[in-house]
């Protein structure tokens, strides 16, 4: 009879060393939750504001121009030296001719990133050839192409591909102008990035600022 009032005793201390246990847990978790939502109101998330898309990059070589925010900055891609590993930002890569990469300065989770590249085309391909010859692969060689529609850039026929980032949607808009590949890249649906919607809007509001010049 003594064992098993021990037994019961043992049992019912072991349960509220676990009841203790939860509560603190709970607290903690509350307390966190508290401190982050004080964070949140002292640093509100920023929104989205066309009235800062108002710099304006103009490229007079290749012949075009865009607007972009003037809280983000305008990064010029050089030619690769050595075999330095590098963001490929920095570097022209394959036949890359000139590349610019508007990036935002300031990101809590993931950095707004627009990226305009002026590609060389030797071969004379259309569109629907190039984009085959120059197709993002696995390494197991599967197309990483999930959709491609027809769209336009500054009237000029273009196409939208829809691209598997494999944590995230890339978008590449893929058009022909006076003999050179124009391509143009952001990230879309991306679960990574807690204020997705509002880069977004701005990619979109850069996409339709974009200009050819000297046509």
């Amino acid at each position: 009879m003594r064992s098993k009032l021990f037994n019961i005793f043992g049992l019912l201390i072991l349960f509220l060393c676990y009841l203790s246990l939860f509560v603190f847990a709970l607290k903690q978790d509350l307390i966190g939750a508290q401190e982050t939502m004080a964070e949140e109101y002292k640093n509100p998330k920023k929104g989205f504001d066309a009235s800062l898309i108002n710099q304006i990059y103009r490229n007079e070589k290749y012949g075009y121009e865009l607007k972009y925010q003037s809280d983000w900055e305008a990064i010029e891609a050089k030619p690769r030296v050595g075999y330095k590993v590098e963001w490929t930002g920095n570097i022209l890569v394959d036949d890359e001719l000139q590349k610019v990469t508007f990036l935002e300065k300031e990101s809590v989770d993931w950095q707004g990133e627009f990226q305009i590249a002026v590609i060389s085309n030797p071969d004379k391909l259309n569109l629907e050839q190039w984009i085959k010859k120059n197709e993002p692969q696995t390494v197991m060689g599967s197309s990483l192409i999930r959709e491609i529609s027809e769209t336009t850039l500054n009237g000029k026929p273009a196409k939208r591909l829809s691209i598997f980032g494999f944590d995230h949607e890339r978008i590449e808009v893929i058009s022909l102008y006076k003999g050179y590949i124009y391509r143009i890249g952001f990230a879309w649906d991306n679960p990574n990035d807690t204020e997705v919607e509002r880069h977004k809007q701005i990619y979109n509001q850069m996409f339709l600022s974009f200009r050819f010049i000297g046509q």
